[in-house]
């Protein structure tokens, strides 16, 4: 069993990069989507813990998440890559960031997503 996750194209690439039967060749792509948490006012706590899940609209893809531990969760439904060529297979593969400060982030925010 093989358990990876987001790691699977470049673990494959990595450790068998003569087997073509176990390459990815494109059947998935690692993603990742953009989550945010705001806090709320106190006296807010009440009304906020019996709302549902809220979605955005159109031009907002994503949704709100009821609060939890004070905050208020919002998933954006947008997916983003980090395509990096691989020398290996001489191709572009989509894998994870390599540094934490590149997969977490607080207010350092990349260019890309202000």
């Amino acid at each position: 069993m093989l358990c990876v996750g987001a790691y699977k194209e470049g673990f494959l690439i990595d450790t068998a990069p003569g087997r073509s039967e176990l390459q990815v060749n494109g059947r998935l792509i690692a993603a990742a989507a953009v989550q945010c948490k705001a806090t709320y006012p106190p006296e807010q706590e009440e009304k906020l813990s019996k709302a549902p899940v809220h979605f955005l609209d159109m031009w907002h893809h994503g949704e709100s998440i009821p609060p939890f531990d004070g905050r208020l969760n919002f998933n954006c439904e947008v997916s983003f890559t980090n395509m990096t060529h691989h020398d290996g297979p001489g191709k572009d593969i989509s894998i994870p960031p390599p540094a934490e400060t590149q997969s977490t982030w607080t207010q350092n925010v990349p260019e890309g997503l202000n």
